[in-house]
């Protein structure tokens, strides 16, 4: 072969090569304000008017950006029809229509310009013509991602038997496939007002791995899972393994009338280990509406049956959750093995009609065990933990914070390690105030921080932590603080003087005097605030040094 031929030969490839890149990069823009219907969707200008004509046009790899406004997945009333993403596309609300295509996507005003996916397909504000779903996926990889957008109005109350159209009505993923779980990506969303008999916001079927961050879920309901179910069982058959991991997100006012107020994992016979890291859960109810049913974990309940879960919850704040039993938790065992590992954990006015305020524990014919580590439990009344067949469940604490005398009073089942710290005072700042002054929970003023009193402070364990910061993201000082809540101090039992400050910032709370006597080589430390820093007579400072006092997040 000549070289001009080959060297024809290899541009032909790399053009060939470039083509196929930038097709697979295709990026399509949606304007509910367009113009018309016959825009190409390559640009804000000629942008599509219906998010699903860019739906059907995209492929792996493509993006699509969506302005504000409000899009319904038909113009008329088929209520099956929804919003299906292909697999690898990535869909991306909160645009305000005029972006630059080198935008970044991280300084979108969500607040702002909301981009909106509604059900309401049919007379407003009448549930029983809305969507069965809004959003569909199948069998789609992790580069599918949802991003930026409201979800609200689905209604998911097919009487057929088909367990597709009565669940899932903000969200139905399904993964048939084995070898790939379904596993979309789930960001910035807001989810709200969504009804299934199974899952109300979202419902997960067979073999699926979801990804859910910076999202909330607020007003949705079902018979099981108000705004979350995960299911991985067909035909009685073991399916593989359902992996769930949801982070910083917030769950309120969820209700259900069977189990699991915010969240159902029917983990059935295959195995499923969710990990939720940094959530909230406030008011979410698993209401007895039937005199023949016993509804279960108010906020979080897994039922596992012939197959294994295993639980992880981390960095979270279940408050003022109500159920039957388990007014925080439910896990059930039926022939199945359950293991939950939950630490730095509040647990706050959580109630039960009746027992179990933190969480209802059963291991019939199967085993249910807890470990509570780094967390408190702060419930009005007690028992907290109520067991179901003893010999199949149980519960250890350590480095815990109750408000009971014994373990004993926890609940029967209860085992409680010489670190758990009894009739303990979390010290909250503001109990009565949860979501503090500003009224949005998971700020720096939410009323279960930690005051600089409190005997919860540096009192955790640091063993097999994964994590280096609170549910906030404030980072863990010295030893983690018990609970949700890492307070900003440092405590220091007693101190008396510093001889030699060292060069490193050490931050300090104390209700002590601090006196600084003799050469200070360079003084820098935190101390808390309102109190005073005493220095001897004769002190100095050597070597060009100078002594400071800063105030940061309210220490000195």
């Amino acid at each position: 072969m000549n070289s001009q031929l080959k060297t024809g030969l290899i541009l032909t490839i790399i053009l060939l090569l470039i083509s196929v890149y930038s097709k697979s990069q295709t990026r399509y823009y949606v304007k509910a304000e367009a113009f018309n219907y016959l825009g190409n969707g390559l640009s804000w200008e000629s942008a599509f008017k219906s998010l699903q004509t860019a739906l059907s046009n995209s492929q792996a790899g493509d993006e699509i950006w969506v302005a504000k406004g409000t899009y319904y997945p038909t113009t008329n009333s088929d209520r099956t029809i929804a919003f299906e993403i292909p697999d690898s596309v990535k869909v991306y609300g909160g645009f305000d229509g005029t972006e630059l295509y080198s935008y970044n996507i991280n300084q979108r005003d969500f607040s702002k310009n909301i981009s909106q996916l509604s059900g309401d397909i049919g007379n407003s504000n009448y549930l029983l013509d809305n969507s069965y779903h809004i959003i569909k996926t199948e069998n789609v990889s992790k580069e599918t991602i949802i991003d930026g957008f409201n979800i609200l109005k689905g209604y998911a109350n097919s009487t057929n038997s088909d367990q597709q159209f009565n669940a899932g009505a903000g969200l139905y993923n399904i993964g048939t496939a084995i070898e790939s779980p379904s596993s979309p990506i789930l960001k910035n969303l807001i989810f709200e007002e969504n009804y299934g008999k199974d899952g109300g916001a979202i419902y997960n079927d067979y073999h699926t791995k979801m990804t859910i961050q910076d999202c909330t879920f607020k007003n949705n309901s079902a018979s099981r899972g108000g705004a979350i179910q995960i299911r991985n069982t067909i035909n009685s058959q073991k399916v593989g393994k359902s992996e769930t991991k949801i982070s910083r997100s917030r769950f309120e006012n969820n209700s259900v009338s069977i189990n699991g107020g915010a969240i159902y994992f029917h983990c059935g016979n295959g195995d499923c280990s969710p990990v939720l890291e940094n959530c909230f859960f406030i008011n979410n109810i698993a209401e007895i509406q039937n005199s023949s049913i016993t509804p279960l974990g108010g906020a979080v309940a897994i039922y596992s049956s012939q197959g294994t879960s295993n639980i992880t919850i981390n960095n979270s704040l279940f408050a003022e959750n109500h159920a039957y039993y388990g007014g925080a938790l439910s896990f059930d065992s039926n022939y199945g093995s359950h293991i939950s590992n939950i630490q730095n954990t509040t647990f706050y006015h959580n109630s039960a009609d009746r027992s179990g305020k933190v969480l209802s524990n059963r291991g019939y014919n199967g085993s249910s065990k807890s470990f509570i580590k780094n967390c408190i439990l702060e419930e009005s009344t007690n028992p907290s933990i109520k067991h179901f067949d003893n010999f199949y469940s149980e519960t250890t604490l350590s480095f815990s914070i109750v408000n009971t005398s014994n373990c004993d009073l926890l609940g029967l089942g209860t085992t409680c390690q010489n670190t758990t710290i009894f009739n303990g005072a979390p010290e909250f700042i503001d109990s009565n105030n949860i979501y503090g002054n500003d009224n949005i929970i998971g700020t720096s003023d939410d009323g279960l921080m930690l005051s600089n009193t409190s005997e919860a402070i540096d009192e955790g364990s640091k063993v097999n932590l994964t994590y280096f910061s609170d549910i906030i993201g404030q980072k863990h000082i010295n030893a983690p603080d018990i609970g949700a809540y890492e307070n900003p101090c440092s405590k220091i039992e007693f101190l008396a003087s510093i001889p030699d400050i060292s060069n490193e910032y050490a931050p300090y709370a104390t209700t002590q005097t601090l006196t600084a006597a003799n050469t200070i080589t360079a003084a820098r430390v935190y101390y808390q605030a309102g109190k005073h820093i005493l220095l001897n007579p004769g002190f100095k400072v050597e070597g060009g040094h100078s002594f400071q006092a800063k105030i940061d997040n309210g220490c000195l």
